[in-house]
């Protein structure tokens, strides 16, 4: 009777984290999607067209959402909630969906975070150095980043739309924002996760 409440008490404690880790990722998600859009309807207000400068606001939010709740699929699942959200409040803002089509907004978010959710298990290989971890972890990110540069080519490129700058800097700049919001992300969730466990601890299976 005492093996069976033991059970239970683990199965719903297990259950219970697994709902505010995924919780905590959609409120993470709206977030982005939040910011994501008001940075670029000041960025084209000002008239500024800087490739891949989004980097700044919402791949910081990406890496924090691997870094502090380490879910396998944080990624993919945080892409999906932010490609569903934009497809709902951009026709009530009146602008319109990011790309011309339903399916773009999946690839806006999805590539980078399948890249991050694919490449991630080769940055926990490091948690316990530190500093490699963080350097891993933001290369990664950067690179993740950049994988959102096709997502211009598929919408900008293919179709014969002009592409500011040129190809070269596309990608360029894509990885070099990348960088910055990886360190960003990882400094933020690494020093979060470290003022409540001093050390960054194997990921949850």
């Amino acid at each position: 009777m005492e093996r069976s409440s033991k059970v239970i008490g683990g199965s719903v404690r297990a259950a219970d984290e697994i709902l505010r880790t995924y919780l905590f990722l959609t409120l993470l998600s709206g977030l982005l999607v939040l910011i994501h859009i008001s940075t670029s309807v000041l960025l084209r207000r000002y008239g500024l067209h800087v490739p891949g400068i989004s980097g700044l606001t919402w791949i910081p939010l990406l890496v924090i959402g691997k870094v502090k709740w380490r879910a396998k699929i944080s990624g993919i699942y945080m892409a999906s909630v932010s490609s569903a959200a934009v497809l709902l409040i951009t026709p009530i803002l009146g602008f319109k969906v990011m790309g011309g089509i339903w399916i773009l907004p999946f690839l806006r978010y999805g590539i980078p975070g399948v890249l991050l959710d694919l490449f991630w298990p080769f940055v926990e290989k490091f948690s316990n150095k530190p500093s490699v971890y963080m350097i891993t972890a933001t290369t990664i990110a950067a690179l993740s980043h950049t994988g959102k540069a096709f997502f211009v080519l598929i919408t900008r490129y293919f179709p014969g739309q002009h592409i500011h700058y040129g190809l070269i800097v596309l990608v360029l700049s894509h990885f070099a924002f990348g960088i910055i919001g990886g360190v960003i992300g990882v400094m933020i969730g690494y020093f979060r996760l470290n003022s409540k466990k001093h050390n960054i601890q194997p990921r949850r299976k």
